[in-house]
């Protein structure tokens, strides 16, 4: 009995293993070549496996897409939640403490290209491309591993609210109103692959910082003190 639970245990963790080895690699080929270019047969190949036994892991290319995309969801969210249990300054007031992170969770994300392509290009390609790539069952997977993400960003806008950093209103149509905003700016940079004489005016991370700016003021915020918080990150980085 107890060499049965055995390799029922090994088998079981060499399927976690293969599996997370095939997620790896699909990510690799979305992020080198593009979301068409991966294919279960072109995965197979580059895995050196036989097409039918991927299927043993996904059965189609959209349960593939269906675990990358809640995979990239998980790790934008652990980086929120990072940001929320972060120690700030104590010379910060509780105002500029949630304007802080806030404008943290805005340079994440603008930053997400770089820290993350794959998520980059996952949530860019499932939100930007008109084709349905997703079937009902599978897209609605993905909206439930979503919506928690919006829910830990519109706490971040509450506490905001709370410290009458920005005036009251609703948290959660602030969240989505905020990630869909960076969501499309950082979409940008596609516009930046061909020479363009709005470069500098395309200029996302710029733009992300301004569309935050923008969004804050509009809520209510006090404009020199989210200046002076920018500043604050910007002195940071150098």
């Amino acid at each position: 009995m107890q060499n049965s639970n055995l390799r029922s245990t090994r088998t079981q963790r060499k399927r976690v293993e293969r599996t997370q080895k095939i997620l790896n690699t699909a990510e690799k080929i979305i992020v080198k070549e593009s979301l068409d270019s991966l294919t279960i047969h072109r995965l197979a190949k580059k895995l050196d496996y036989a097409p039918g036994a991927l299927y043993r892991y996904f059965e189609s290319k959209e349960a593939l897409l269906t675990e990358l995309s809640c995979r990239a969801i998980n790790r934008i969210q652990a980086r929120l939640q990072q940001v929320k249990q972060s120690e700030l300054s104590d010379e910060l007031t509780p105002p500029e403490k949630s304007i802080s992170r806030i404008i943290t969770i805005a340079n994440l994300y603008c930053k997400l290209h770089i820290d993350d392509p794959a998520a980059f290009c996952l949530l860019g390609s499932l939100l930007g491309d008109p084709r349905k790539l997703l079937d009902d069952t599978q897209a609605k997977r993905v909206h439930e591993r979503t919506v928690p993400v919006l829910l830990e960003l519109s706490e971040l806008i509450e506490e905001a609210i709370q410290s009458e950093a920005i005036a009251p209103g609703d948290p959660t149509e602030r969240a989505i109103s905020f990630w869909a905003s960076l969501q499309g700016v950082t979409q940008l940079r596609k516009l930046l692959r061909h020479p363009t004489d709005l470069k500098e005016m395309l200029d996302p991370d710029k733009l992300g910082l301004r569309l935050v700016s923008d969004l804050l003021v509009g809520w209510g915020g006090s404009q020199k003190m989210i200046r002076d918080v920018q500043i604050g990150h910007k002195n940071l980085k150098t």
